[in-house]
């Protein structure tokens, strides 16, 4: 259970939210197990709104060195590695929380399903390679950007001049290819290939007609990260970098990306 309030600014609103989460796993015989979850949201700015979110994984073991899965889920289960602790555990925990748009005066949480089907083969004991098809739906997809607000649609940040924006339905199909290599033992790479949906503009849109502007198109983007350890210093790092194909407003393949890790900055821990 997470309880967060934040004050938007001196002035303004106050946001308030909860989120419930559960989440287990059944292992049937040795070559089958099955993650199973479900999160609700409750967040009020103002006004209140609430969602319930189940989500599924079935993952069957083929053969030696070959796994398939199937999954069903808003976001992936956990993202690869440790999160580091308990104050680490904690902030995630304060992150996890969807984004929140503001659309005809009511609060509205980014929503989406992911269907995902994928085939792991471990090349040796350093290496692996992951196949996946997959499909992205979203009713609210999260839009950001830079600048002053130019309608009541648009949530600005009480803190910078970013705001968020609701962009409306978006549905695609998608393929993925990764990469998975251990340098050594305490350094990683990865590097991945996605064929994904994204909403980009048709045209210049008018002062608040953004979302009619939108539409969902096929992009290729490129991706790799670097991440690691000094032992001695006790420090970790991670760094990575994703090429897009064309312009985009949304994120392309955001599963992809929170599944791997994929933050475009140099993090040091």
């Amino acid at each position: 259970l997470v309880l967060r309030r934040t004050q938007l600014g001196a002035n303004g609103p106050a946001f308030l939210g909860a989120r419930m989460d559960h989440s287990g796993r059944l292992t049937l015989g040795d070559r089958i197990s099955l993650h199973y979850g479900a999160e609700y949201l409750l967040v009020g700015v103002g006004r209140s709104t609430s969602s319930l979110r189940p989500r599924g994984q079935l993952d069957v073991r083929l053969a030696r060195g070959w796994q398939a899965s199937l999954t069903v889920a808003p976001r992936p289960f956990s993202a690869l590695g440790d999160p580091g602790g308990a104050l680490q555990s904690a902030l995630m925990a304060l992150d996890a929380f969807p984004a929140v748009f503001l659309r005809d005066g009511r609060p509205v949480l980014e929503s989406g399903w992911h269907d995902e089907l994928s085939v792991e083969h471990e090349l040796n004991r350093n290496a692996s390679v992951v196949a996946s098809v997959f499909r992205d739906r979203s009713r609210h997809t999260a839009v950001f950007g830079r600048g002053t607000a130019l309608g009541p649609d648009f949530f600005q940040d009480s803190f910078s001049h970013s705001f968020a924006y609701d962009g409306g339905e978006s549905n695609a199909w998608g393929a993925r290819l990764t990469y998975r290599q251990k340098l050594s033992a305490d350094w990683n790479a990865t590097a991945i290939y996605a064929w994904a949906g994204a909403l980009t503009p048709d045209s210049l849109p008018a002062v608040v007609d953004l979302r009619s502007s939108l539409a969902t198109r096929q992009l290729h983007s490129f991706a790799a990260r670097v991440s690691g350890r000094v032992p001695r210093a006790g420090t970790s790092f991670s760094a990575s970098y994703k090429w897009v194909s064309g312009q985009v407003a949304s994120r392309q393949d955001p599963f992809g990306e929170a599944l791997y890790l994929l933050d475009p900055n140099l993090n040091v821990r």
